[in-house]
C-alpha cells in the first residue's frame, strides 16, 4: 500500500489558481476545474514534502537520490487540460501524464520535461519507454516510417523559455492522440502519436530525478477534464487557395519497409482524383473508390526509401477537395495508415494542405461528399494553436 504524506499535509493548496484556468471553447456549461490537493498524492517522504501551498521534491548530499522517484496522483485521466506552476533549482524534473505505476513510486509513460537548463524544458519524453519523443519547438506526427514533423519556431529562440529564478507556468493538453505543451504561455511542442505505443489514459506524477542535489517545487496544480476525442485522423483537404472548380495537386512523403505485404487505397474527391507514386499513376476514379496497389507500386515501396505520393484532383462546380486513406499491412500482421490530413502539402512546396473537415468513413461505401460542410481541424480546437 502506498504511504501517503499524511503527516506533512498541514496546508492545503489554495482554492483559486494564480491565473485563469483552462477552458474549452464552445462549451455550454461552466468548465469544472479540479484542484489536485496534497492529500491526493503519494510518494517517498524522504524526498517529498508539503511546504505551505507547495509540493516540494528535494535531494541533498546527505540524502542523495540514487534512483528517480515520483510523487504520484491517485486519479486516472484520459483527455484533459492541466496547468501548474513550477520552480526548479539544479537538476531535472518532469510532469508525468497518462502514466502507469511500475513498482513503488516508480512511473512509466509520457512526461512533460523540465530542468534547470537550456535543453529539455517544453519537450515530451516517454519515461521507461521510447525516450525523447518530441523536442522543444517541434510539431511531430509519429506514425512509424511515415512520421512527419515541422518546426513551430526557431529552436534557439526557445532556449530561455521557462528558465531563470522564480515561478514558471506549465500547461499540458491531451485530446486523444494529440498532445500539446505550453511553457510560460508559449506553445513549445506538439505530438500526434498514432503509434501502437500511444497511451490514452493514466496517472499524473511529479519527478525528482536521480543525481546531484536538487530541489523542485510545484503549486497551483489544476486540471480540466475534456470530453472524449473522436480522434478521426482522415480529413477532407485541399490547397489553401482552393475556392472554386479546378485542379488541386497535393503530396506527402511515403515510406514503407521490405516486409510490406499489401497496400490498399480508399479515396473520394469532389470530381475525379488521380494518385501517383514518384510520378507514376497507379489509381484514378470517381468518388468513392478503393483499389489494391498494383505489383509495381508495391515493389517500389518495399525498398524502404522515401517516395512521393501525390493526389491530383480535378474539381467540378465547387471547391476541389480530396479525402483518402492508404492502408499498409506487413508480413508480421502490423498495420499502418496514411491519411489525408494536415501533413500533406501543396505539391512542390512546403505549404501545408488546408483541412476542410473530418471524414468519418463508416462504412466506407455509404459515405458521400455532403459531409464536407464542417470546417476546422478538430472539434474544440482552442484558439487555433495549429
Amino acid at each position: 500500500m502506498l504511504i501517503l504524506l499524511t503527516l506533512l499535509l498541514q496546508s492545503p493548496l489554495p482554492n483559486a489558481p494564480a491565473s485563469a484556468p483552462p477552458t474549452v471553447e464552445g462549451q455550454d456549461d461552466e468548465p469544472k476545474v479540479e484542484a489536485l490537493s496534497p492529500e491526493q498524492w503519494s510518494g517517498d517522504p524522504k524526498f517529498w514534502s508539503v511546504d505551505g501551498d507547495m509540493l516540494v521534491g528535494r535531494s541533498t548530499p546527505e540524502n542523495p537520490c540514487k534512483r528517480s522517484t515520483f510523487l504520484v496522483h491517485t486519479g486516472t485521466f484520459a483527455d484533459f487540460d492541466l496547468s501548474l506552476e513550477y520552480m526548479v533549482e539544479r537538476g531535472n524534473s518532469g510532469v508525468q501524464f497518462r502514466s502507469a505505476e511500475k513498482g513503488k513510486w516508480n512511473v512509466v509513460g509520457y512526461q512533460a520535461d523540465l530542468e534547470d537548463g537550456p535543453n529539455w524544458i517544453g519537450g515530451i519524453y516517454e519515461q521507461g519507454g521510447r525516450g525523447v519523443l518530441t523536442r522543444r519547438s517541434v510539431s511531430l506526427m509519429a506514425n512509424g516510417p511515415n512520421s512527419d514533423y515541422d518546426l513551430l519556431a526557431d529552436p534557439k529562440a526557445m532556449k530561455e523559455i521557462g528558465r531563470g529564478p522564480g515561478w514558471h507556468t506549465y500547461r499540458v493538453r491531451a485530446e486523444g492522440r494529440w498532445i500539446r505543451l505550453w511553457v510560460d504561455g508559449t506553445l513549445t511542442c506538439e505530438l500526434d502519436d498514432r503509434t501502437d505505443q500511444a497511451a490514452l489514459e493514466g496517472l499524473f506524477a511529479l519527478q525528482l530525478h536521480q543525481g546531484p542535489p536538487m530541489t523542485v517545487r510545484y503549486r497551483n496544480i489544476r486540471v480540466l477534464r475534456l470530453p472524449p476525442s473522436r480522434d478521426v485522423h482522415r480529413k477532407w483537404i485541399s490547397t489553401a487557395e482552393a475556392s472554386g472548380p479546378g485542379a488541386v495537386e497535393l503530396e506527402r512523403r511515403l515510406k514503407s519497409t521490405a516486409k510490406l505485404k499489401r497496400a490498399r487505397l480508399k479515396a473520394a474527391a469532389r470530381g475525379t482524383v488521380e494518385f501517383a507514386l514518384d510520378g507514376e499513376v497507379f489509381a484514378s476514379g470517381n468518388d468513392p473508390f478503393e483499389v489494391e496497389l498494383p505489383g509495381a507500386a508495391l515493389q517500389k515501396l518495399r525498398d524502404g526509401k522515401p517516395h512521393r505520393l501525390t493526389a491530383t484532383c480535378e474539381g467540378r462546380g465547387g471547391p476541389t477537395t480530396v479525402s483518402a486513406v492508404l492502408e499498409l499491412e506487413y508480413e508480421d500482421g502490423h498495420k499502418e495508415e496514411v491519411h489525408t490530413d494536415r501533413w500533406w502539402r501543396k505539391a512542390g512546396t512546403k505549404e501545408r494542405a488546408a483541412v476542410r473537415g473530418p471524414f468519418a468513413a463508416a462504412p466506407w461505401l455509404d459515405e458521400r461528399l455532403n459531409e464536407e460542410g464542417t470546417t476546422g481541424d478538430r472539434a474544440g480546437d482552442p484558439g487555433g494553436a495549429r
